[in-house]
């Protein structure tokens, strides 16, 4: 586990209110997430584009 490379970078962090928002992409794979960070409960789905596709990063691959 230890000295092994992280499964997700974050690539964007922004705070509001109550916690913040952060986009996270998996480096195996390439999909971009959405993680809500605040008081209560983690939440974390996977970003869409404008056609309701999955975001993928062509170099998370």
């Amino acid at each position: 586990m230890f000295g092994k490379q992280s499964r997700f970078s974050e690539i964007h962090k922004e705070g509001y209110a109550g916690g913040e928002l952060r986009i996270l992409v998996d480096t195996v794979t390439g999909v971009h997430y959405l993680c809500v960070v605040g008081m209560g409960p983690v939440s974390i789905t996977p970003l869409l584009d404008d056609k309701g596709q999955v975001m993928v990063s062509r170099e998370g691959k």
